[in-house]
């Protein structure tokens, strides 16, 4: 396996030195030496290709050193992190020439301090995009999200770059649906089907926004049980930038397995809903200074008759039944135990049954009374 792993590297490190790529050629010789130091072929395209390579990056980096793009940012500090990878791997080899025995050294370059200026030029580039894009005064929601990931990068780049993480937490704030669910259980208790409530509330979210990251920016901020009278206490924690946030005795984090911290923009002591009719609760909604409601109901349940199976088994081990004294060899007395085999036989019996429900929910939109999204 070695000698293919070799032969295939060596081959790809000659094809890359013909072609002129030098820096896949030293990669791939450098793969060789790490198992064979000693490999004339390899060490030969190595000592020709390193340096070619080296500087053949470097004016690929250049070309695009001075744009403040951020994706070309990002090509820059990954070509730079290539260059020290490849430079660390070479200094990690124990060279040595097969006939004579003495080393073979590379002569190596450090690019730390350019990677570390690198990111500090990704990061700025970064925050520059966010603050065009978060700043702009016609912002939509998506184009928020696009300013919070941007100031995350920059932080990430450079932890603590400008006031990066202050404005990736307000542009999110803004970027943030809220969220109020109503129970799907218009009869039974509020977890009598489990988890159905976290399934459908991930799928009806999921169709207001296709973003793969979509639930960065949701805050579910209550729960309209239709069972009974729904009170909602709030009591301070915290103050920040004017907002309250809260803990409701019946927001719905817990139930749907979502975590977010509610958050109302007025002090209120108490909220009622005494009907589970749609204007009532999208006027509660209105209130939590929610943008979306979701409601639906469970129409249909269907329980399978149970299966009942049964097997038998069998198990057997060798056990301890009893001691008996003994005099060894050397006429001592000794005890030792006597085992025999104990079997059990048992019937195991399992039951299996199958349920169906037919749920219709819908996303209405608080302010409009529209319906965005319906699904059964």
């Amino acid at each position: 396996l070695t000698g293919c792993a070799t032969k295939r590297n060596l081959n790809r490190a000659n094809e890359a030195l013909e072609t002129g790529n030098y820096y896949t050629a030293s990669v791939n010789a450098v793969n060789v030496l790490q198992d064979e130091p000693t490999h004339p072929e390899a060490q030969a395209i190595l000592i020709q290709a390193f340096p070619k390579g080296l500087k053949q990056v470097e004016r690929e980096i250049q070309a695009r050193a001075a744009s403040t793009e951020p994706k070309m940012t990002d090509y820059v500090v990954n070509r730079y992190n290539e260059l020290i990878v490849l430079n660390n791997r070479v200094q990690a080899l124990a060279m040595t020439n097969e006939a004579t025995g003495k080393p073979v050294s590379v002569k190596t370059v450090d690019y730390q301090a350019d990677y570390e200026a690198a990111r500090e030029r990704a990061a700025d580039a970064y925050y520059q995009y966010g603050r065009r894009v978060g700043d702009d005064p016609t912002a939509t929601r998506q184009q928020y999200k696009f300013a919070t990931r941007a100031m995350r990068k920059a932080d990430n780049y450079v932890p603590g770059h400008r006031d990066a993480s202050d404005l990736a937490r307000q542009y999110q704030e803004a970027g943030t649906y809220r969220v109020v669910v109503g129970t799907f259980d218009q009869i039974q208790s509020l977890d009598e089907y489990g988890s159905l409530g976290s399934i459908i509330v991930t799928d009806a979210l999921a169709k207001l926004d296709q973003d793969a990251q979509f639930q960065e920016f949701v805050d579910v901020v209550g729960v309209v049980n239709p069972g009974k009278t729904v009170q909602t206490t709030t009591s301070v924690t915290s103050q920040t930038e004017g907002h309250v946030e809260v803990t409701p005795m019946n927001v719905v984090r817990e139930v749907l397995g979502i975590q977010s911290t509610p958050t109302v923009t007025t002090r209120s002591t108490q909220q009622q809903v005494r009907s589970y009719d749609v204007a009532t609760a999208t006027k509660w909604a209105g209130e939590q200074d929610a943008d979306f409601l979701v409601i639906g109901r469970v129409e249909q349940v269907l329980l399978g008759e149970p299966q009942i199976s049964t097997r038998s088994v069998v198990e057997e081990e060798d056990v301890t039944v009893r001691t008996e004294t003994y005099t060894d060899a050397e006429g001592d007395k000794q005890e030792r135990e006597i085992k025999e085999t104990v079997y059990a036989r048992g019937t195991v019996y399992e039951m299996e049954a199958k349920s169906s429900m037919r749920v219709t929910y819908q996303v209405l939109d608080v302010g409009t009374g529209a319906v965005r999204h319906s699904n059964t």
